[in-house]
């Protein structure tokens, strides 16, 4: 076992007694881990791992899993599934991070101004209720190396702002049942990079300011491919 590289846990598991991660000092990818379920010390670290995904039950205390993601410095790929009060600093995250998805964090403050300046982020995955807040704003010079932003049923969500310089790289946009959100942010003019936007059940109204003849046709004119899914409400 501790000869272990990949540990894929099924999404939902008991255990008779916590799983001792600090023996499996080879381990690069692990899947499902629930905080609660794993032994931990403060020296705790990962070393090799590359690959995590955390998720916890409502109650589980939050603290347990930043422990964990601030314990695995070089990991490239992130994924957490939780209920939490704030995010790890920018220094708690793994400098190598390059895809990060957030699913039911119920974030209050906008995550934004901390992810936008994870060096080496290129796909970021906002999905199910990760955001509680009505503004996002992503600022000048901010994810220099983004490629792909998938913004999904954030329900509160009224106003991104994107300050011109920020996401740069920016190639693939895809918006999912933000009912909320008035409208695109004008700074994606100035990211000539972009060649994918999908638009994914948005209200019809939010649909018809986007396609040509819109108000808000300018922005997106540019885009090579734009694409409109069940946009009929």
């Amino acid at each position: 076992m501790e000869q272990l590289r990949h540990l894929y846990l099924p999404s939902k598991y008991k255990v008779s007694e916590k799983l001792e991660l600090a023996n499996l000092c080879y381990l690069q990818t692990l899947e499902n881990v629930q905080p609660k379920t794993i032994q931990m010390a403060t020296s705790f670290r990962l070393n090799h791992l590359r690959v995590l995904g955390v998720w916890r039950y409502y109650k589980e205390p939050a603290q347990d899993a930043i422990q964990i993601v601030s314990s695995c410095p070089h990991i490239h790929k992130l994924s957490l599934r939780m209920i939490i009060n704030k995010l790890p600093e920018v220094h708690q995250f793994s400098p190598n991070l390059a895809k990060l998805t957030l699913r039911n964090t119920r974030l209050n403050v906008d995550p934004m101004a901390t992810f936008e300046n994870l060096p080496n982020l290129k796909i970021l995955r906002l999905l199910h209720k990760t955001f509680s807040g009505d503004t996002m704003v992503c600022s000048k010079g901010g994810f220099p190396l983004l490629q792909s932003l998938v913004i999904c049923r954030l329900d509160k969500l009224k106003e991104w702002r994107v300050e011109k310089g920020a996401m740069p790289g920016l190639c693939r946009l895809e918006i999912v049942a933000c009912m909320c959100l008035n409208t695109i942010p004008d700074a994606l003019r100035f990211i000539k990079n972009l060649r994918e936007l999908e638009i994914i059940w948005m209200p019809k109204s939010f649909k018809d300011r986007l396609i040509k003849g819109g108000t808000d046709f300018y922005k997106v004119q540019h885009v090579p491919s734009l694409v409109f899914q069940w946009c009929i409400l």
